[in-house]
């Protein structure tokens, strides 16, 4: 059997996730939702997708 790849693209708050979720229970599939691993990295930070990023230091901003 071949594997199947669905890629959701759409606006924020277009219901991407919701049917993510909905083919993930009809078909099996499993759901890589973006924020697994776009919070991980961006909520330290304080990046809540809301208001602009705060600044981050880096070396070679100096």
């Amino acid at each position: 059997m071949c594997p199947v790849v669905y890629h959701l693209i759409g606006a924020p708050g277009s219901e991407k996730r919701t049917v993510g979720l909905k083919l993930a229970e009809l078909t099996g599939a499993v759901l890589l939702d973006n924020h697994l691993f776009r919070d991980a990295v961006y909520k330290p930070y304080g990046a809540d997708g809301l208001r602009p990023s705060p600044a981050v230091w880096h070396p070679r901003n100096e």
